[in-house]
């Protein structure tokens, strides 16, 4: 979809970080049996983490302050636009304190178009 709104996970990391260490591993072209051999290893090494994640011992960093932060920032704004207590204008207003200046830029321009 195009909108993320309400979504907890407003981005594909997980997916890209996966993406970026089988081609740390791989390098960009294996041959079949060394890409069969490390699949394998990833594999083994994901039920290794279900498996601790099973037990109860966290396999991630916990999330950094400023994410916290952000995430907190972002819910808040969408329950006040959904309750209607800000227009989208507020809204994205209230987001984009959150983000530098050349995302700010792109996000005013997107509001324009709306």
């Amino acid at each position: 979809t195009f909108s993320v709104f309400g979504q907890s996970h407003r981005t594909n990391n997980a997916l890209e970080g996966f993406y970026s260490q089988l081609l740390r591993r791989m390098g960009p072209h294996p041959g079949v049996w060394e890409f069969n051999a490390e699949l394998r290893l990833i594999e083994s090494n994901q039920w290794s983490d279900f498996r601790r994640i099973s037990n109860g011992i966290p396999h991630v960093r916990p999330t950094r302050r400023t994410y916290r932060r952000q995430n907190t920032a972002i819910h808040e704004a969408s329950q006040r636009l959904v309750q209607g207590a800000y227009n989208v204008a507020q809204f994205l207003d209230r987001i984009m304190s959150h983000y530098t200046d050349c995302s700010r830029g792109w996000m005013l321009r997107v509001w324009y178009l709306l």
